[in-house]
């Protein structure tokens, strides 16, 4: 049996265990030439500053070219990222170097930084490299990188890439999880493909593209959540294809795309769910900016996105393209006039809104008419959606602008009306075909006489318009000696000579048969005479409204009406017939425009 002392032995598996450390995790690893304490001299003065918790400025501005003393190697940096070892620790300040040129890539995938770090003005000539790593707070303000590959990154704080940080290749923080903001606020992003990808990241904070932001290639936000704000406020998106592609995002508060925001390509925002204001205010979006020529449609995609403030339009400068609002949502809409005639089209299928703010005391019916017609020509005529007018008709009734609501309505009604006569598949069945024009013609007789049911005053001033073209045709025939009495009164009672006693034998003047209304010659009096006082004395205007008016009775009718029959020869008398024919199109009129009336009301009853 061994008589060793097991203690004693320990200790010395220990102290191996302990100078057992991975490559990169001891001082001893970065000495020049095998040298001891030999490190470059920007190195130096980096290792002392880390440990006294103190900025190490090593150039005032950022180097523009490698020089002794602002070089720092990539590894060496990551050895003091990491905590340094147990002789040469890292203060809880963390790490804060300006002016700094770091060589090689700066790999800390999969790495647990204790403290934060800062580079400010600093120069990579490598990439940085944060997948799957946690940390506190990372800035890189003023730095220029050739790519940053941050996949799954965790940040308890916020990541500043802002200040003037420059990313030659793409930032890559797909389902990066930051506490604090995505702060890229006057940061460029030069790649022409991907210039940032946060796609399924979780920001608790902002996120902020403000300030001179540029991105040469698709910024994507797909599916990416924001505790805070998106703001683009000043930010230049110059991809020509999906410069903002954000389909699924989620924000809790506002989205601001506007205030001199300049978009060359096409915005993405479907289904996109939006708790603040989205708004555009101001924002430029041109496919033929300045900084590149392109040729391109811009379209804003708005598709299904859930708005719960305030959606903004106001200020727009817009070339042309298409604004698509189909399937989404929001609480109100502020916009002007100037800003709607932007885009060629605007896509209002399925998109629904309470109400609308800050309207232009002038805003009118007109107004309305020509935004919902800047929809696409074939949900106009071809694919006719009525769900936008009855949207807008909703809205502007909740405002009380009733008359502009039913401007709205009508319009509706009569899209409806031409897309059924004009495009809608023709029925093969002969009935059916038959039915389908019946219908069509009785919607355009709505739409004339009443606006289809929302403007029932327009059958009254049809009735009147019936009545006093009839009364002009009653009173020409009466002139011309067409109308005569029907009461067999008048011929009982006639007298011959006008002298008084009793009747032997009553006859009516030759003279009174030609004109009864308007007796000519010598015997006008007698004439006059012949229709007892008490005889309804021919009016062609009350006339007129007893024949258009079925529900108005002045008894003119039954006292009067047009001779068809000549009453010397017995033939027909073609001018009284053609005056007949009138008073039975009168009559047929008059009924219909009283029922259309009659149903118009009833209509608004309900409807209210």
């Amino acid at each position: 049996m061994s008589d060793a002392n097991p203690a004693a032995t320990a200790v010395p598996a220990v102290a191996a265990a302990v100078a057992a450390r991975p490559y990169g995790r001891s001082l001893s690893d970065f000495w020049l030439d095998g040298e001891v304490g030999k490190l470059h001299p920007a190195e130096h003065k980096l290792l002392a500053c880390a440990a006294e918790g103190t900025d190490c400025n090593l150039a005032e501005a950022r180097p523009e070219r490698l020089t002794a003393d602002s070089s720092v190697r990539a590894d060496f940096f990551r050895f003091l990222a990491l905590g340094g070892d147990a002789q040469n620790p890292v203060h809880e300040h963390g790490l804060n170097v300006q002016g700094a040129w770091i060589t090689g890539d700066l790999d800390l995938e999969g790495t647990r930084l204790a403290h934060e770090f800062m580079l400010a003005d600093c120069c990579l000539d490598g990439n940085i490299i944060l997948r799957g790593c946690r940390a506190q707070t990372i800035g890189l303000m003023g730095t220029h990188v050739n790519a940053l590959r941050a996949d799954r990154l965790e940040i308890s704080g916020s990541l500043h890439l802002r200040d003037g940080f420059c990313a030659h290749g793409e930032v890559q923080l797909p389902g990066a999880k930051l506490g604090g903001d995505l702060d890229c606020s006057h940061a460029v992003f030069q790649c022409k493909d991907v210039a940032l990808i946060a796609q399924n990241a979780i920001i608790s904070g902002n996120c902020i593209l403000n300030d001179g932001f540029f991105a040469n290639g698709t910024v994507n936000l797909d599916g990416a959540s924001i505790g805070g704000r998106l703001s683009c406020r000043d930010g230049i998106f110059a991809c020509r294809d999906q410069a903002l592609f954000a389909p699924r995002i989620k924000v809790a508060d506002n989205v601001n795309l506007g205030d001199n925001c300049r978009v060359a390509g096409q915005i993405s925002l479907q289904g996109a769910v939006i708790g603040g204001d989205l708004s555009f205010t101001g924002g430029v979006f041109d496919r033929n900016v300045k900084w590149e020529k392109i040729h391109d449609v811009v379209c804003i995609n708005l598709r299904n996105a859930e708005i719960g403030g305030t959606l903004f339009w106001r200020q727009i400068v817009l070339s042309r393209g298409e604004l698509n609002l189909a399937g989404a949502s929001c609480r109100t809409l502020n916009m002007d006039r100037d800003s709607w005639e932007k885009p060629a089209q605007i896509r209002l299928d399925n998109f629904t809104y309470r109400g609308f703010n800050q309207l232009d005391e002038t805003t009118s019916a007109r107004f309305w008419l020509n935004w919902i017609d800047r929809q696409p020509v074939s949900h106009l005529t071809t694919k006719f959606r009525p769900k936008p007018y009855q949207q807008l008709a909703d809205v502007l009734q909740s405002m009380g602008h009733e008359e502009e609501a039913r401007v709205i309505r009508i319009e509706r009604r009569r899209r409806h009306a031409e897309y059924v006569r004009y495009y809608e598949k023709r029925p093969s069945d002969p009935v059916a075909r038959f039915y389908r024009g019946l219908n069509s013609f009785w919607n355009s007789v709505q739409g004339k006489a009443v606006g289809y049911g929302y403007r029932p005053g327009n059958a009254v001033i049809w009735l009147v318009l019936l009545s006093f073209l009839g009364a002009l045709f009653y009173q020409v025939a009466a002139i011309n000696g067409i109308m005569a009495p029907t009461h067999p009164l008048i011929y009982k009672e006639a007298v011959w000579d006008g002298k008084t006693g009793p009747l032997i034998a009553p006859k009516i003047p030759a003279a009174c048969h030609q004109n009864w209304v308007y007796p000519q010659g010598k015997t006008a009096s007698l004439c006059a005479r012949s229709v007892p006082s008490e005889y309804s004395t021919f009016n062609a205007l009350i006339y007129s409204i007893d024949v258009a008016i079925p529900v108005v009775d002045f008894r003119m009718q039954e006292d009067w009406s047009p001779r068809v029959v000549d009453w010397q020869s017995g033939e027909t008398d073609w001018a009284g017939w053609w005056v007949r024919s009138w008073e039975w199109l009168q009559i047929l009129l008059g009924w219909a425009f009283s029922l259309l009336f009659v149903s118009a009301i009833g209509g608004i009853i309900r409807r209210d």
